[in-house]
């Protein structure tokens, strides 16, 4: 999966969040990638306890 339209996606929608979550943006922008990947079977294990908890 070509990971640069969610790569614009994630600066793109981290810049402009005026969330007090701050990573907000970026976990919505990783989660969407995330789940383009697990549509061709290749897992991606990138939630952490402290990064994007479910």
């Amino acid at each position: 999966v070509d990971p640069e339209p969610y790569y614009h996606a994630c600066v793109q929608e981290s810049c402009s969040c005026e969330f007090e979550g701050k990573f907000l943006g970026f976990c919505t922008a990783v989660a969407a990638y995330a789940e383009a990947c697990s549509d061709q079977h290749v897992c991606i294990n990138w939630r952490t306890p402290d990064l994007c908890r479910k």
